[in-house]
């Protein structure tokens, strides 16, 4: 989509990707309570020439050093392999790693829920690159494909709304261990929508008031069509969610329903 939307327009999103490269590894490694250390890119293209584009290069470069700000963490280096016959020539393949600590190790998150325990919900910025093979489908059905203006009173196109950067959760991870609240279960909410929450092997029903959903979710179901049911089967609906067990979460949590930090 990014590079739909540089050839189209002229508007570079790499910073905004990368910084979601940076947030899809971080935020699945603090769901576990630990925080991350060092973060590694990994850059794999087709032709050495696509990083000619200084103009994008230095945006993918900006975009990686924030997301590693972000998340507290240093960048650790990585490789840039050209794969070529492999990677697409026009394309890069961007992945990575990390390394975080848990300390103490009673910090670790295990899944350890119980009957009325709290589920805040932390603001997404919109998709966050979850179910996007579904919102390119979607694109290619428009007549100003992804120029579209979105309506609903966001004043952005669907190219803009879909590449908004992913928000990175660590620091409130890192701020619920700081203020001794304890975390019984986090979810990172991408592929399966909030079905992800249901990965918890335990038989518990799950009773959710969540606010409405932001113009790019409407968008969406009006131009797809998508039910409402198969957006939150599918999307995030705009929130991340935590389960959190400990009374002084359950407190926050009612005077605060569907927190976003």
């Amino acid at each position: 989509m990014a590079d739909a939307v540089y050839a189209a327009t002229g508007q570079c999103f790499y910073r905004e990707i990368a910084i979601d490269t940076v947030a899809t590894i971080v935020n699945d490694l603090a769901t576990c309570g630990a925080l991350p250390i060092s973060v590694a890119m990994h850059a794999a293209v087709g032709d050495s020439g696509w990083f000619a584009d200084a103009k994008r290069m230095e945006a993918l470069v900006a975009g990686w050093a924030e997301g590693c700000r972000q998340a507290g963490a240093v960048w650790g280096g990585g490789e840039t392999p050209t794969l070529k016959g492999i990677v697409n020539p026009d394309t890069i393949v961007l992945a990575g790693s990390a390394i975080g600590k848990i300390a103490p190790k009673s910090l670790r998150i295990t899944g350890d829920v119980h009957d009325d325990d709290a589920i805040i919900f932390l603001a997404s910025s919109g998709v966050q690159t979850n179910g996007l093979s579904l919102c390119r489908l979607i694109a290619g059905k428009l007549p100003q494909g992804y120029r579209t203006p979105i309506g609903h009173g966001d004043p952005r196109t669907y190219g803009e709304a879909l590449l908004a950067p992913s928000v990175i959760y660590v620091g409130f991870v890192r701020e619920c261990q700081r203020r001794n609240l304890k975390l019984n279960y986090v979810a990172h909410v991408t592929g399966h929508g909030w079905r992800k929450l249901m990965r918890l092997e335990e038989p518990f029903v799950y009773e959710i008031t969540a606010p409405r959903s932001p113009a790019l979710f409407h968008f969406l179901e009006e131009a797809g069509p998508i039910s409402p049911r198969e957006t939150y089967a599918t999307f995030n609906q705009a929130w991340s969610a935590g389960l959190c067990g400990s009374e002084v979460g359950r407190r926050r949590a009612r005077r605060r329903p569907g927190v976003g930090l």
